[in-house]
C-alpha cells in the first residue's frame, strides 16, 4: 500500500512540474539549432546554444512605449536582463513602422551557456512579418556570470525539445 501510494505521488508531482512550467512560457515556435551557426561575440569562451524561442507577437499602440513592450516580452525569459534594450534596437523598430499608431512585430531569442555553465548571454531578432522573414534589427546582449549547472543545462535542453514536440500538435 505504501509503495502505491510513494508511485502514485510521484507520478503526481512530475506531472504537476510539467503541467506548471509550460505555462510559464508563452513561446509559440521552439527550434533546436543543429549546429552552433552564429558568431561568437566573446571568444574568450565556447558557448552551447541552448535554443531558439519565437516568443509572443510583440503589440505596440500609442499607450504603451517599445522599451517597455520589448522589456515585457523578454523579461519572462531572460529576467532583468532584459531591462537592457539597445536604443539601436527601439529607433530601428520606430523606423520599420513610421507613425503607425498600432503595430505587431515579432522577435526571436536564442540563449547561450558558456561550456564551464559559468556565463550566460542571450542575442535576439525583431522581425516585421510573423514567419520571421523580414528582420527590423538583432541585438546581443553583455555577457553575465550565471550559476548554470550541466544539469540544469540539460533539463532546459530537454524542456524545449518537449515543447517543441507540444507545439506542433
Amino acid at each position: 500500500m505504501k509503495k502505491n501510494l510513494a508511485i502514485c505521488l510521484s507520478i503526481c508531482t512530475s506531472l504537476g512540474l510539467i503541467m506548471i512550467f509550460p505555462s510559464e512560457l508563452q513561446a509559440k515556435e521552439i527550434e533546436i539549432p543543429v549546429s552552433l551557426a552564429y558568431s561568437n561575440p566573446y571568444p574568450e569562451h565556447d558557448w552551447i546554444n541552448l535554443g531558439t524561442i519565437k516568443l509572443d507577437p510583440v503589440q505596440v499602440n500609442s499607450a504603451v512605449g517599445v522599451r517597455d513592450a520589448v522589456y515585457e516580452v523578454l523579461s519572462k525569459f531572460v529576467g532583468v536582463y532584459g531591462g537592457i534594450i539597445n536604443d539601436v534596437i527601439i529607433n530601428a523598430i520606430k523606423n520599420t513602422f513610421g507613425s503607425k499608431q498600432t503595430y505587431t512585430f515579432y522577435i526571436k531569442l536564442t540563449q547561450y551557456v558558456s561550456t564551464d555553465y559559468m556565463w550566460h548571454y542571450y542575442t535576439y531578432t525583431c522581425y516585421s512579418d510573423s514567419a520571421c522573414t523580414k528582420p527590423i534589427a538583432t541585438y546581443t546582449s553583455t555577457k553575465w556570470q550565471d550559476r548554470y549547472t550541466k544539469r540544469q543545462v540539460e533539463e532546459l535542453q530537454e524542456f524545449l525539445k518537449n515543447r517543441m514536440l507540444y507545439e506542433k500538435y
